[in-house]
């Protein structure tokens, strides 16, 4: 997603560890077409963690505000690690190393032990 939007890529279910703060730790790593763009953990969300952004979500947005979030609504919580893409948009306030690709490229993130996913970049 990379706070764009862009698309989301959903792997297998994971086992949920006995410490579920441990996924914190889960170091993650971006590349496309081989080439590692970014890496980082969940601690660099900008609340330090997916829960900590869900939980700001529910207090300040639909708590404060009067909103619901519908039963099956996909949420993504945050982010672990951010890469920009040459002549695309992006966020003013994100200082993220700049990937670039081509019609057929491959973007896999990797996320430590856990698993990886990956999709093709067609266009």
């Amino acid at each position: 997603d990379g706070l764009l939007g862009a698309a989301i890529v959903r792997g297998p279910k994971i086992i949920l560890p006995l410490n579920p703060g441990s996924l914190t730790d889960v170091e993650v790593k971006l590349c496309i077409a081989g080439v590692e763009i970014n890496k980082g953990t969940a601690k660099n969300n900008p609340c330090d963690s997916p829960l900590a952004s869900l939980t700001y979500l529910v207090n300040e947005r639909c708590v404060k505000e009067q909103l619901s979030i519908e039963a099956g609504s996909l949420v993504i919580a945050g982010h672990c690690c951010q890469a920009g893409f040459a002549n695309r948009p992006a966020p003013p306030f994100v200082n993220s190393p700049l990937g670039s690709w081509e019609n057929g490229d491959t973007v896999l993130a990797t996320f430590g032990g856990l698993g990886e996913v990956e999709a093709t970049i067609l266009t």
